[in-house]
């Protein structure tokens, strides 16, 4: 399968609870195998998508750039799946109201680093179905160590808290204009 035959599959089964062309799920379920009515991130799509990083994702970062609240990184690269690249890079981190259309099953990584530039690990968000976590504006949380191993996941706190002072930006920070890839 072509890598980006594979990705596409990985990003229309991240909410699907079987993903599998028979659509053995409770939910509706479309051609593809999806199923329309999950409310639940599949997890091992996530991290299958995170076993093909960085294929599939765009570096919005030009160079990595301090970032509070992401464990012991030092420095951050921002990753984005393709479909949502220029959606991302629209948010002005500096002020509020980008208002960006970002797609339903995307995937963000930041890649962080250490002092000595080596990675440490991998913060991900996933955007959810409307419904998965109204609360957090349907994202969903997960940390990844530097081998890209999903261990922590689901509505994480810290996360929220942080994420929610940008609400108008679809809980976006977004990367400087002149950090940008």
């Amino acid at each position: 399968m072509k890598h980006s035959t594979l990705l596409l599959s990985l990003t229309l089964c991240v909410f699907a609870p079987a993903c599998d062309s028979g659509g053995d799920g409770d939910g509706e379920t479309s051609s593809s195998g999806t199923d329309m009515g999950a409310t639940e991130v599949d997890e091992a799509a996530v991290q299958a998508a995170l076993d093909a990083f960085p294929t599939g994702f765009e570096r919005i970062s030009a160079m990595p750039f301090p970032s509070e609240g992401h464990a012991a990184a030092v420095d951050v690269h921002v990753w984005v799946q393709s479909a949502g690249a220029e959606a991302y890079r629209g948010i002005d981190p500096a002020g509020e109201g980008s208002n960006p259309t970002i797609p339903e099953g995307l995937i963000l990584v930041k890649e962080q680093f250490d002092d000595m530039a080596a990675v440490t690990g991998h913060t991900v968000m996933v955007k959810g179905p409307a419904g998965l976590a109204p609360a957090s504006a349907d994202w969903w949380w997960g940390f990844a160590d530097a081998d890209k191993q999903l261990a922590n996941t689901g509505q994480i706190d810290f996360c929220i808290d942080c994420h929610a002072a940008r609400p108008s930006d679809d809980w976006l920070f977004g990367v400087e204009t002149d950090n940008r890839n």
